[in-house]
């Protein structure tokens, strides 16, 4: 890219669409949890939630590091924990969850204007200290799906500007939608999560581990969660 391309591309960023996509900064992961954990061990299935989410968290802000010695970090814990489960398979005894993780993080070189302090086209130094994953974003060649895309940025180029105010307030609603929906903490992300499992076995309770089923006496709390007992829920 040019450095008249920078220059545009960053105007563009910061003048027209208001750094939307830094302000907050989403880092989106999704992965396969599996864990021994049944429903009705809740204490366990909530600690392997916990540290499978920390563990993402911790894997971003390592890798977001400006390229300088000593690397300086990009983000400090996230604003907003935004975890969903997906997909939910019984496997043998445990069970395996398909989650979408999204952390919504500050960036720390990010002005009060939304102006990217190290963007190559504003620093003065000819090196772009920006990590690489922050510097692929925007480009103009990346379609939906590639590494670097940005709805933004697409519109801009294919469309002449066209579709560039469509673009920018879907960027905005989509980021508010998930800004809301999330929560402050990982422990109460995680506690949202345990409790979307809780309800699905509580909906589905065919699909509840056959082990856990014959083991259940009816007069017991029944393995879904719901405090019922189980002669009164999934045993009725």
């Amino acid at each position: 890219m040019k450095n008249n391309d920078k220059k545009n591309f960053s105007k563009l960023c910061v003048e027209i669409c208001g750094g939307r996509c830094c302000n907050p900064w989403w880092g989106i992961i999704y992965y396969t949890l599996r864990t021994t954990a049944s429903p009705s061990k809740l204490t366990t299935l909530h600690q392997d939630i916990l540290n499978s989410i920390k563990k993402r968290e911790k894997r971003i802000r390592s890798a977001y590091v400006t390229n300088e010695k000593p690397p300086r970090p990009l983000f400090e814990k996230p604003l907003r924990y935004n975890i969903t489960p997906v997909n939910i398979k019984v496997d043998g005894g445990g069970l395996l969850i398909e989650m979408r993780a999204m952390f919504a993080f500050r960036c720390l070189f990010l002005s009060e204007e939304n102006v990217c302090t190290i963007h190559p086209s504003l620093d003065k130094s000819s090196e772009d200290i920006r990590p690489p994953h922050c510097a692929e974003l925007g480009m103009p060649t990346a379609r939906s799906g590639e590494k670097g895309y940005c709805r933004i940025i697409e519109a801009e180029v294919l469309d002449g500007g066209a579709g560039l105010e469509q673009a920018i307030e879907i960027e905005k609603l989509s980021s508010e939608e998930h800004f809301s929906s999330g929560l402050s903490s990982v422990e109460g992300a995680t506690d949202k999560v345990v409790l979307q499992v809780k309800d699905f076995f509580a909906i589905h309770p065919e699909k509840l581990p056959k082990e856990v089923s014959r083991k259940q006496s009816r007069n017991e709390p029944c393995a879904c969660g719901s405090g019922k007992k189980y002669k009164k829920c999934c045993g009725s």
